[in-house]
């Protein structure tokens, strides 16, 4: 997870240690539209990913290891978020991690600023 300061193209090998919903609302027309966020980590650190699509929804899950292809880096309220679109690929990872977590590494609790080189 080193290469968390590209912005796309990134590839991850993680272990998914919790998904909560941090969005749920109604919209106009009648649907629900609901977002999940999974903290996913490794032995360098943890950072949060955006679930958006139903489908990310229901296959990450706590305590298993995903990989994920193409993601990006967004930035949400200056804080960094692994997101995946209709070009990423997220999916059960054929090996799992077994090692130890560094929790202490929060790539999402840094809050970023930008800055003008003007």
């Amino acid at each position: 997870m080193n290469s968390f300061f590209d912005s796309t193209g990134l590839n991850v090998h993680a272990k998914v240690l919790k998904v909560e919903i941090v969005a749920d609302k109604q919209r106009p027309n009648g649907n629900r539209q609901i977002l999940k966020e999974a903290t996913i980590g490794d032995e360098t650190g943890i950072i949060q990913l955006t679930l958006r699509t139903p489908e990310h929804q229901q296959l990450v899950q706590p305590n298993m290891t995903i990989t994920i292809r193409n993601a990006k880096i967004e930035m949400f309220r200056n804080h960094m978020r692994v997101a995946v679109d209709k070009w990423g690929l997220i999916e059960k990872a054929a090996q799992p991690i077994t090692g130890n977590i560094n929790e202490s590494n929060n790539l999402s609790a840094t809050e970023y600023e930008l800055v003008n080189l003007d």
